[in-house]
């Protein structure tokens, strides 16, 4: 590549972080991917990569959470998810992604846009805590509930709330998806506050709590 081509990406990147400024820095935008390699990586997973500014650049510093297309698509751009002057707040939110959001997108391609990511950058931001069976749960995705990625968790209890996914389905009267998750989870969870299914069931809809209590007499 020739010094006036490295020149000319050097300028574009330049122009992609004054763009880039004037948007929050936790709004999913989409950037040109050719100027990414003359950042340093700090971190990645999967297709996300934690990136740090180039050495010895004159610009104003910014950590950046970047998540790269499948190679079955295009590669001439990439979604920029959170922006930062700092580096421990792009590692905090890094790891806020990290297993998780390019797990889900790999499994749920439809989010792989601006739109669905940045659902999924707001929900995680939120709560960190959330398996990626919690985020199926949540956005009502019982197409993906046989997943086994899915399915590894579909017990597991987010360590802030000690929720379940189907206590956070029932908590979002999201009726189809407690329908489908009611014969694979275990109905005596407990969340910190002690309550059960049955409990968050009392709080939502009168459908939610015939498909609960249903399922309650028969076992």
């Amino acid at each position: 590549m020739s010094w006036m081509s490295l020149g000319v990406i050097a300028t574009g990147y330049a122009l992609q972080r004054l763009l880039g400024a004037d948007n929050p820095p936790n709004k999913v935008i989409e950037i040109k991917s050719e100027s990414l390699g003359f950042l340093q990586i700090l971190a990645r997973d999967e297709a996300m990569v934690l990136y740090a500014p180039p050495f010895n650049s004159n610009d104003k510093k910014t950590y950046e959470i970047v998540l790269q297309r499948p190679h079955t698509e295009s590669n001439t751009t990439s979604f920029s998810l959170f922006r930062s002057a700092s580096n421990q707040e792009a590692e905090d939110k890094f790891n806020a992604f990290q297993h998780r959001l390019p797990l889900f997108v790999s499994i749920v391609n439809e989010f792989y846009n601006v739109s669905g990511l940045q659902k999924l950058s707001d929900i995680l931001s939120e709560n960190p805590s959330w398996s990626i069976t919690h985020l199926v749960a949540y956005f009502n995705l019982v197409e993906y509930i046989s997943h086994p990625k899915v399915m590894q968790f579909i017990d597991y209890a987010d360590h802030v709330n000690c929720m379940s996914p189907l206590q956070l389905a029932i908590k979002c009267s999201n009726v189809e998806m407690v329908k489908a998750l009611m014969p694979l989870c275990k109905m005596e969870h407990l969340d910190n506050n002690s309550n059960s299914v049955f409990h968050y069931a009392a709080g939502t809809t009168k459908e939610i709590l015939n498909v609960s209590f249903y399922k309650k007499t028969l076992v």
